[in-house]
């Protein structure tokens, strides 16, 4: 099912143009699914930014249905089963579904004026899978590393929306939206061969302020408009003032590189983005992430600002029990709700100060293939004491 790598470019369109819906039509063509992965499939599209799933598995007439599965109380299938997911789905749509802030600390730039520059007509692959296979390319690959592997998530952004709402202050680059407006630490540049101009002066700006950048697979060095690559080489160059040799091709160093400057700014390259790498590029650039997870145990989560309150929506759709200590960048008087019982669960959460930076600290247990929304109310006072038990009852 590869249209489920997919799932965050299509919420970060959202996020970009200030849009609250992501409708995703779901299920149809994909045979008769088991509940289990009906949960599994719901759960990574609400973590992933999606908010309104419809199932495009009714048919008017069960004895004729065209591509499988039918949805209804007449598949004998899911006629019991159904009530509980579509109350679970509801659930999920009243706490996610409202105009709210999306909350991650790192932005992808969208390559898309590099694909552009790649891809021609009539190319050799069928229409379907594109056409052209453009070389290189490996921002689903980090996308799908940083939401699946490492529990890490982000928004796309489209380079028309950085140079039109992209606002560079200290060391952050802020969405200017109405609804939407998020706060970047990190920009990760995967892959980018080709930029416009404008891009990458407003990264650089961003880069002088203390901002963190992440390259990936290889540099940029053509420009979307005539006659500036030079420029982008410059401009390139005035970040890793070491690279070994000047840009003149698609070539690229094969090791990876960092660079700082006196604003607190930091730039690293990778050039081959496996998992292990990023996390090791992403724990320097940004050691306070909003949501931080014990070691080897990462969730798809979705975070959002409605109304002044934090909303957390952690996925498990695997097959394993979660068990695990998580840490919440804020101080927050937290509670649990369990979309798929309508439960309000409350637990056990301590506060703490590293290097400056408060955090809220609790544990989570996630049954094989559930999800946890985690409500929570931010702390305008500082605590009396740094560490501090909230409530006494038990998330069992």
């Amino acid at each position: 099912r590869p249209a489920e790598k997919f799932y965050k470019l299509i919420s970060s369109a959202a996020y970009n143009w200030d849009k609250p819906y992501v409708m995703a039509e779901t299920f149809g063509a994909m045979g008769n699914l088991s509940i289990d992965s009906m949960y599994a499939i719901a759960m990574d599209q609400y973590a992933k930014g999606i908010n309104l799933l419809m199932p495009h598995a009714v048919w008017y007439n069960d004895r004729h249905v065209t591509f499988r599965p039918e949805l209804s109380y007449r598949n004998p299938l899911y006629q019991k089963e159904l009530y509980a997911f579509n109350m679970y789905l509801s659930r999920l749509n009243v706490m996610l579904q409202a105009p709210a802030r999306h909350v991650a600390d790192i932005a992808i730039l969208y390559p898309i004026q590099t694909l552009q520059g790649e891809h021609y007509l009539d190319g050799p692959l069928k229409p379907v899978y594109g056409g052209v296979a453009i070389p290189r390319t490996d921002y689903i690959d980090v996308s799908t590393s940083l939401t699946d592997s490492l529990g890490i998530d982000f928004t796309f952004l489209h380079p028309e929306v950085l140079d039109s709402s992209g606002i560079v202050k200290d060391s952050l680059l802020t969405l200017k939206n109405k609804m939407n407006p998020e706060v970047f630490r990190v920009l990760i540049l995967p892959s980018v061969k080709t930029i416009s101009l404008s891009n990458i002066k407003k990264i650089k700006a961003f880069y002088d302020k203390g901002g963190k950048l992440l390259f990936t697979t290889r540099l940029p060095y053509k420009s979307a408009e005539f006659g500036k690559d030079d420029s982008i080489n410059l401009i390139v160059r005035s970040i890793f003032p070491d690279l070994p040799v000047v840009q003149t091709g698609d070539s690229f160093p094969e090791q990876s590189m960092e660079a700082f400057n006196q604003a607190g700014g930091k730039a690293a390259y990778v050039p081959r983005p496996i998992p292990l790498a990023l996390r090791t590029a992403l724990t320097t650039l940004l050691p306070d992430r909003d949501v931080l997870f014990e070691a080897g145990k990462p969730l798809t989560y979705l975070h959002k600002i409605r109304e002044k309150q934090d909303v957390f929506f952690f996925a498990n759709p695997g097959k394993s029990i979660y068990s695990g200590n998580l840490k919440l960048r804020g101080r927050f008087f937290i509670k649990l709700l369990n979309p798929h019982t309508g439960d309000i669960i409350k637990t056990v959460s301590n506060f703490v100060a590293e290097n400056g930076i408060d955090y809220t600290l609790f544990h989570l247990d996630l049954e094989a293939n559930r999800s946890m929304i985690l409500l929570g109310n931010r702390m305008i006072e500082p605590p009396v004491k740094r560490v501090t038990t909230v409530s006494g009852f038990s998330t069992k």
